[in-house]
């Protein structure tokens, strides 16, 4: 149900076809009952159309998550990063802070993500998530060319007051990303 949810193309897709079927039935039959049939499909499909876009599934607060965190590190705003990392996150905290001191960043987003792995049962709930982003930056004070960066990382989430907060993570060279992809 999750993947319904997050992919409103298949919602369509089944629509249509359902849609082409009945519509198709309505010109050979001529059948008033499809009629009826037509207006059920339209509503039903257009109802899960609207869930899809207000339901949001743990997964896509995980990736909004990231993508906040990256226009935060894109506008080198530390508070804006802070806000993302779980009390308990310590190591990360003071990562983002050596970071953002250190490098004056240009550019930060999410290229591709591998997995999500979401432990909803546990109490917290917690997750996993692997991508791969790209960072540019260069040294504070210097007025060189930026730099860019591939990194894959393994972020740790932990669901606190109905948000996903990182608490830990591993920064791994960019090659790890693609062996393990290759690995699957």
């Amino acid at each position: 149900m999750n993947e319904l949810m997050e992919q409103p193309l298949v919602i369509i897709a089944i629509g249509m076809l359902t849609m082409v079927i009945l519509c198709g039935g309505l010109i050979k039959t001529g059948h008033r009952g499809l009629i009826v049939a037509i207006l059920v499909a339209l509503l039903l499909f257009g109802g899960l159309l609207t869930a899809e876009r207000m339901i949001v599934t743990d997964r896509e607060q995980l990736r909004d998550e990231l993508r906040d965190i990256a226009q935060s590190v894109r506008q080198n705003d530390l508070d804006g990063i802070l806000q993302h990392i779980h009390p308990k996150g310590e190591r990360i905290s003071n990562a983002a802070r050596m970071y953002v001191g250190r490098f004056e960043f240009t550019a930060a987003r999410v290229t591709k993500f591998h997995e999500f792995k979401i432990n909803a049962n546990r109490t917290p709930p917690q997750a996993t998530v692997e991508f791969m982003a790209r960072v540019e930056g260069r040294i504070h004070g210097t007025a060189g060319p930026t730099e860019p960066a591939v990194r894959y990382l393994i972020v740790e989430f932990e669901k606190k007051d109905k948000r996903w907060l990182i608490y830990d993570y591993e920064d791994r060279d960019f090659y790890d990303g693609i062996r393990r992809r290759a690995s699957r």
